[in-house]
């Protein structure tokens, strides 16, 4: 006796081999590449060239940089080597102690430490660093402590309030403003945390500042979902690129394959399997490993 449910079985077992051969075909490239590596340098691209001149070059662009310029890149080169564990307690303290010397923060500054806090997940502190951005300002305690009322203690700074409250200790901290790659990081630490809900709100946030959400910020958001097991919010947020126009990216369409197999959810997974065969991009090892998970 031939039913619906039977017949979608019979469907995916047949599946099941053409998934295994792209499995297959995808390892052979990535060993195929592997081997090519290994053999020697690829032809065409341009090695380093060694001489006496380089160290030179090197001096000659530094002496062009001013004093801040240099002081925001050992900044944001603090930042970038704060690591993964632990480094997001000590960034409210670098960026305090940014405004205690008197150190404009750029936005590549506050990016590189919004990304100290996405990788370790800590979706509240960069969402918190993100409003902060927004508001364009922050009083840091010159004398490094606390007030006891709202301020993070121990590193010395905190919000701006009501004028004429800020104490002589106190310095007004000028934050540029978020661009595109602050609020992608962003959504990535909620994704990291678990926290789909808040990573899907920022793309509408987006364009209230302005900016037009891209390929990564879906993706990111995606990504977000797929981690919570949304498999339906990732859906719509591929039929919401598709209509806004956006290209198709693997790592989206990956991203949104594994939130329906996270839900048990593969008659979604396989057709979008089917989508990328068709249209694109092609599969690769992790789309056909998602599909079989389902």
């Amino acid at each position: 006796m031939f039913t619906a449910e039977s017949g979608w079985v019979r469907r995916r077992a047949s599946v099941v081999p053409r998934v295994a051969g792209g499995v297959r075909q995808q390892q052979g490239g990535l060993l195929a590449r592997g081997a090519g590596a290994a053999d020697g340098p690829a032809t065409g691209v341009s090695q380093p060239t060694q001489g006496r001149g380089g160290g030179g070059k090197k001096e000659e662009t530094l002496m062009r940089l001013d004093e801040r310029d240099l002081r925001q890149r050992k900044f944001t080169k603090g930042m970038k080597q704060l690591g993964y564990r632990g480094g997001w307690k000590a960034v409210r303290g670098l960026i305090a102690e940014a405004g205690r010397v008197g150190l404009p923060l750029n936005v590549i500054c506050l990016n590189a430490a919004m990304s100290v806090l996405a990788r370790s997940g800590r979706w509240y502190e960069a969402l918190d660093l993100l409003s902060m951005m927004r508001r364009g300002a922050l009083l840091v305690d010159v004398d490094g402590g606390g007030d006891g009322s709202g301020a993070d203690q121990g590193t010395g700074f905190r919000e701006p309030r009501v004028e004429g409250e800020e104490a002589s200790s106190s310095t007004m901290l000028v934050l540029p403003e978020p661009d595109t790659i602050t609020f992608n990081t962003a959504i990535t630490a909620c994704g990291r945390g678990k926290k789909w809900k808040p990573a899907v709100e920022l793309l509408d946030s987006m364009r209230r500042e302005g900016l037009v959400p891209d390929g990564f910020s879906y993706s990111a958001a995606i990504t977000a979902c797929k981690n919570c097991g949304q498999w339906e919010t990732a859906l719509g947020l591929l039929d919401d690129m598709r209509m806004r126009g956006l290209g198709r990216d693997r790592h989206s369409l990956n991203a949104a394959i594994a939130a329906c197999a996270s839900a048990g959810r593969w008659k979604p997974a396989m057709e979008i399997l089917e989508g990328m065969e068709t249209k694109g991009p092609s599969p690769d090892v992790f789309t056909y490993g998602a599909v079989i998970d389902t």
